[in-house]
């Protein structure tokens, strides 16, 4: 090759390699020869000193419209059909292996219930019961990049991304604060300047990774990905010795609950009921591990004094954007409180 004017394509790339090592030789203007390489890593992109760098997009609506027509098969497009197809798509959020996934799983189907159903589990993050969806998306596509973020506590960053609603664009100050306080960032004791450094360095890291992406609405906000999203939900669920982490969530954040299902939780560590229609907390519930609890956004209007007697470990509790009138908290029922968010609150 060294006498010969090449492109070469190298695709999937994880890692630098040294291009003489393997015999290809550097392209230059001499040669005229160009490399085009596919990564997940930007930091792999920086590595192999490219000259330049393109983000690929998502499909635009038209495009995923067609890749899904073209491998979904025969079906009648009725229009009560066509209209859930339409928002099957939608939920796909424009990412070309999940919604090819989708479409070989709904391959010929004509009947109603089943398009719904398939609606259904996409907007509730519930993406890895639909066919291949777990196998070919979450396992083989999305969970190497997640493997790769090595340091269990970046990855319990990550994690703590799926306690936000779907579409919710999520401030990096407030992620970083939740991570200081779960000891997931490392600092210095009091250097608080320190801490946000290394938790916007955890930002960073998870975006080059294309786990998060930058927000719409503010230039210091993030959010995730319908299908990422999906897929950290998925994690969440998993034992830890299948690589799910060690501590357990319960994520039913805009699931738009009328009471939280706080039965059988003493084993749960963190929950998370963003954004549903609760109004009314019950008395004593057996949270004995809880450690994060999330009620933000929700109609609630009294907290009764019993309900966090048996929540010894709590640390961070958000009562934001709540309709609560007064809030009374005894420091012997929550000893380990390190974090009370109270934003938004109009009646308190």
């Amino acid at each position: 090759m060294s006498n010969s004017r090449y492109l070469l394509i190298i695709d999937d790339l994880w890692q630098k390699i040294d291009l003489e090592n393997v015999g290809i030789p550097v392209p230059n203007r001499q040669n005229g020869s160009k490399i085009a390489i596919t990564m997940r890593l930007v930091h792999v992109c920086h590595d192999m000193l490219a000259d330049a760098k393109i983000r690929m997009q998502t499909l635009t609506k038209g495009e995923a419209w067609e890749l899904f027509v073209a491998n979904v098969g025969e079906v009648d497009w009725e229009p009560h059909i066509q209209d859930i197809a339409a928002n099957v798509v939608e939920e796909c959020g424009g990412m070309p292996l999940a919604i090819t996934t989708v479409a070989k799983a709904m391959r010929d189907k004509t009947r109603k219930e089943l398009w719904e159903n398939t609606l259904t589990l996409l907007k509730a993050s519930a993406a890895h019961e639909i066919g291949g969806m777990e196998t070919e998306v979450f396992e083989n596509c999305l969970k190497p990049s997640y493997e790769e973020l090595k340091d269990h506590k970046v990855k319990m960053c990550f994690l703590y991304c799926s306690l936000f609603p779907k579409d919710h664009e999520i401030s990096v100050d407030d992620l970083v604060n939740i991570w200081t306080i779960e000891g997931f960032i490392d600092h210095k004791a009091h250097n608080l300047v320190e801490a946000s450094n290394k938790g916007h360095q955890i930002v960073d890291r998870l975006k080059d990774k294309c786990l998060l992406e930058g927000g719409t609405k503010h230039h210091n906000n993030v959010k995730m990905h319908h299908v990422i999203r999906s897929f950290a939900v998925w994690i969440t669920s998993l034992p830890s010795r299948e690589g799910g982490p060690k501590s357990k969530f319960l994520v039913k954040a805009g699931k738009r609950l009328n009471k939280p299902p706080l039965e059988e939780t003493e084993d749960i560590e963190i929950i998370s009921l963003m954004d549903s229609a609760i109004n009314e907390l019950p008395s004593g519930p057996n949270c004995c591990n809880l450690v994060l609890l999330f009620l933000r956004n929700n109609p609630i209007t009294y907290v009764p004094h019993s309900f966090f007697e048996l929540m010894p470990r709590l640390k961070i509790l958000d009562l934001s954007a709540t309709n609560i009138e007064s809030l009374v908290i005894s420091s012997s029922s929550l000893p380990r409180l390190r974090a009370l968010i109270l934003k938004e609150c109009k009646t308190l």
